[in-house]
């Protein structure tokens, strides 16, 4: 699990203006909900001394993920496929394979079309 850490700041997701319903700040957001639920899950004590709750860990993550940069220009289409598809591995997978980020959480970009 420690290895997994500094994952948002390595998690790439090429995307530049508001699009249509989810973001890719929602996405982001929700990514980095389901890491820190992840975290909590399966190393508790650890995830206790490094952020205190999972609020906090949401909070650091999503700063580390740069979260609230990520957008669209508006003359282009988000399509979050991607990033739904890592989520879904991300959440489905047990502890004892949270040691590496899911094959579908790397390298996730471009996004907008």
């Amino acid at each position: 699990m420690l290895r997994r850490l500094g994952v948002p700041s390595m998690f790439v997701l090429v995307v530049a203006a508001a699009c249509s319903s989810p973001t890719p700040t929602d996405d982001c957001d929700h990514f980095v909900s389901v890491e820190c639920n992840k975290i909590f899950q399966c190393a508790e004590t650890f995830a206790d001394q490094q952020y205190g709750n999972e609020a906090a860990c949401e909070t650091k993550l999503g700063a580390q993920a740069l979260c609230d940069s990520w957008s669209c220009p508006s003359n282009q289409t988000y399509d979050g496929s991607a990033v739904e598809s890592c989520v879904n591995a991300l959440d489905s997978e047990s502890c004892a394979d949270a040691t590496q980020l899911p094959t579908q959480c790397q390298n996730i970009g471009p996004a907008c079309h």
